[in-house]
């Protein structure tokens, strides 16, 4: 959900050191150098979407209580299940041409967010009521986000919140995305051609922290009023680094302990290949222990990760399956901060390559 003012290429290909080749004169050189993709795993490599959990990082026990309150099925006798938002609540991605429609998109509650880019005719918009559009533009390099879309025509269209995203920058905000905590809402979505085996780009692995949304009565607030200071970071507080805001209402919605951009991880100590998990909650497992995940909106009553739409529906069903387990693992890292950011050491696995240079 969202608020009224305001869900890979690289050694994501499995790739490590660039290889040695032979000039032509039998000397060896440097191979090219390897990048990424920005359209398939998009932010810089430090960018906390892509760093891996440090080996520093420091986890709570069950019984801290914004961990208690991520990993309850029951709060207050509401049910909190433990779901992927795949066909209905999810972020699709259309890649624009220049031979698309020029349009209008009014940000109906700002103004100064409204603007005008490529958007194809044939643009996804959500299913569900938080209807989000994500339009790639022809340059590869930015990503137009909008929540709450209404398509009034093919060059017009009206949402709650629109905002222009570097897919070179670092996904974070203050204002740099229409998801709750303030940043992009495409950062941590688990992608299609990361599930699909068929995909050329297909590694098996998914190397990026992902993104959960978590129901009200587990979000914490802590103060002040709902609103945007000069730097547009939010005046209702609770929120924690690096989320730069949170929900519109927080004052009277929010009624637990996990603070919007909370951290939480599945421990090193916990051994995947002994949860019984199918491949598809194997390769969830792994990047949950590897690089985390961070909540960054309100859902009802679930815990809700994020895959898109495109992604096999095979997939999907299994992965469902795994994820209240999974959940049940996961335990927030209490040393990330934006000067630790994942949490401090050395990197559990290797950094991403460099994007690819923007054209």
């Amino acid at each position: 959900m969202l608020l009224p003012l305001l869900a890979l290429e690289s050694a994501c290909d499995g790739t490590a050191e660039a290889p040695v080749q032979t000039d032509g004169d039998g000397t060896a050189s440097e191979a090219p150098a390897v990048t990424r993709d920005a359209t398939l795993q998009p932010f810089r490599s430090n960018s906390v979407w892509n760093l891996p959990i440090g080996t520093g990082a420091t986890y709570a026990d069950a019984a801290d209580p914004a961990t208690r309150d991520f990993i309850a099925t029951s709060i207050n006798g509401m049910t909190i299940n433990t779901w992927a938002n795949w066909d209905v609540y999810s972020h699709p991605i259309t890649f624009a041409s220049s031979s698309d429609p020029w349009a209008k998109v009014t940000d109906y509650n700002d103004s100064s967010r409204s603007g005008s880019y490529y958007i194809p005719a044939t643009a996804v918009i959500a299913n569900g009521t938080d209807k989000h559009m994500h339009v790639i533009q022809p340059t590869r390099t930015t990503i137009e986000e909008a929540w709450n879309v209404t398509r009034q025509s093919t060059t017009a269209y009206r949402a709650g919140r629109h905002h222009e995203i570097d897919l070179h920058g670092s996904g974070i905000g203050p204002a740099n995305g229409v998801r709750a905590y303030g940043g992009s809402a495409i950062g941590g979505l688990i992608r299609g051609w990361e599930t699909d085996s068929t995909h050329p780009k297909y590694t098996g692995k998914i190397q990026h922290a992902l993104a959960v949304a978590v129901d009200r009565v587990q979000l914490y607030y802590s103060g002040g009023a709902s609103g945007y200071d000069a730097n547009g970071y939010g005046t209702a507080k609770g929120y924690v680094w690096p989320a730069t805001e949170q929900d519109w209402g927080s004052e009277t919605t929010y009624k637990g302990h996990v603070p919007m951009g909370a951290y939480f991880a599945i421990p090193p100590s916990v051994d995947i290949n002994a949860l019984g998990l199918s491949p598809q909650g194997k390769m969830v497992a792994q990047a949950l222990q590897d690089f985390g995940a961070y909540v960054t909106d309100a859902t009802g009553a679930t815990v809700a990760f994020y895959v898109e739409p495109t992604a096999p529906s095979a997939f999907v069903s299994a992965l469902r399956k795994d994820l209240p387990l999974l959940r049940s693992k996961m335990r927030r890292v209490t040393n990330n901060s934006a000067s630790t950011p994942n949490g401090p050491g050395t990197r559990r696995v290797p950094m991403l390559p460099e994007l690819t240079p923007a054209p």
